[in-house]
């Protein structure tokens, strides 16, 4: 009986740990684009400038497309989605794009705490070799591209299957508590285009509440406590 109070104890105690872990959610809405994706057409994509992912605004620079919603496995590109089946391209024409911005899309964050450090994690690939030479810019801002600051920068990959997904991570600070998150797809050359799938943004450490942390040590003493009076009887 002793020793099934023990059990249910740390059970507990394991619990409250879990809730503390399970506290650092993604802060994204939609952050693998499934939600109310849009009817496909054959070829498998839409890009629509009135067309977007529910939670995300899509940017044109240079008269290029909006960001493509893709279908996984669709004819055109012959890509699995990393995650679920859509995932999003953004292209760049440099042609069309004299400042080498083009596609971006981005999400208007709420609720941050200043001063408080987060990550940004998503999964990124090319969609062919030559695209492998634009970078795509993860940025967080306020407004338009000169007012935002840039977290990372990174170089695409290539491949043919699932397997050529990158996962990509970056840390920033808030400034503000309501930032926007942009990707950007800086080309240098050529028409190119880069995926990315399974976006979010997570506090980097959660911590419990204080009563929550306080009941945690009190839980942990009191096991401690009864199994060295257990141990004693024997």
């Amino acid at each position: 009986m002793k020793i099934s109070l023990i059990k249910t104890t740390l059970a507990t105690v394991a619990l409250m740990g879990a809730i503390g872990i399970a506290s650092a959610q993604n802060l994204l809405t939609n952050g693998s684009f499934e939600t109310n994706p849009p009817s496909f057409p054959a070829n498998g994509f839409v890009n629509s400038a009135s067309i977007v992912p529910d939670g995300w605004t899509g940017i044109t620079a240079g008269g290029l497309a909006a960001p493509y919603i893709i279908k996984s496995g669709s004819s055109t590109f012959s890509t699995i989605a990393q995650d679920g089946n859509v995932f999003i391209g953004l292209q760049n024409n440099t042609a069309n794009a004299p400042a080498k911005y083009g596609t971006w899309i981005y999400q208007n964050l709420s609720g941050l705490t200043v001063g408080e450090n987060y990550t940004v994690s998503f999964y990124l690939r090319a969609r062919n070799a030559s695209s492998q030479t634009g970078t795509l810019q993860v940025q967080l801002g306020t407004g338009g591209l000169a007012d935002n600051q840039s977290i990372l920068s990174v170089t695409a990959k290539t491949g043919a299957t699932v397997n050529s997904w990158e996962l990509v991570t970056c840390s920033f600070t808030a400034t503000a508590t309501n930032p926007r998150l942009n990707f950007v797809f800086l080309s240098n050359t050529g028409d190119q285009m880069v995926f990315i799938d399974n976006v979010s943004l997570v506090k980097t450490s959660t911590i419990p509440e204080s009563s929550t942390y306080v009941l945690l040590a009190g839980m942990c003493m009191f096991s401690a406590v009864l199994s060295q009076r257990l141990i004693r009887r024997r």
